[in-house]
């Protein structure tokens, strides 16, 4: 899904571009691998186990190609607004630890979990679902807290 943006690059007149196509089959190909080897790993293995293997391993990979020492961890402490309309304001390491549990720990556990259940075609259809009804779900909330007509 975040590969289409560099393959049709949308804010050139959507031209066609072959290094993001490359980039696509890659990142389509690992999960391929994740999907696989996830639902043979589920069967011997709990979700938090194989997760922490997995994040482990890619954690292991970019602390070596971007150093730790180069973050600019200063950016983590300033204050944002998240949400336009209300006077909510938080600092941007509060927003970091809610993508890092919220959008990947609890759906990569609940991913594997699933696995165990439905297999890799049905975790992974069931996967691929959640970009097609997430903004169903947010116009909904918004109605709710009445911030949408």
């Amino acid at each position: 899904q975040t590969c289409a943006l560099p393959i049709c690059q949308v804010w050139d007149g959507l031209k066609f571009d072959a290094v993001g196509l490359i980039f696509s089959f890659i990142a389509m190909t690992s999960l391929i691998f994740y999907y696989i080897f996830g639902e043979r790993a589920s069967l011997q293995r709990d979700a938090i186990s194989l997760m922490m293997w997995g994040f482990f391993c890619s954690s292991a990979f970019w602390a070596i190609k971007l150093s730790w020492f180069e973050f600019p961890w200063e950016k983590l402490t300033v204050i944002v607004e998240p949400f336009p309309q209300t006077d909510v304001q938080m600092p941007v390491w509060v927003l970091a630890i809610y993508m890092i549990v919220g959008g990947t720990v609890l759906p990569f556990t609940l991913v594997i979990q699933g696995m165990k259940y439905r297999g890799a075609a049905g975790a992974s259809l069931m996967g691929m679902m959640d970009p097609l009804e997430a903004p169903q779900g947010v116009g909904k909330i918004s109605q709710l807290a009445g911030m949408a007509p």
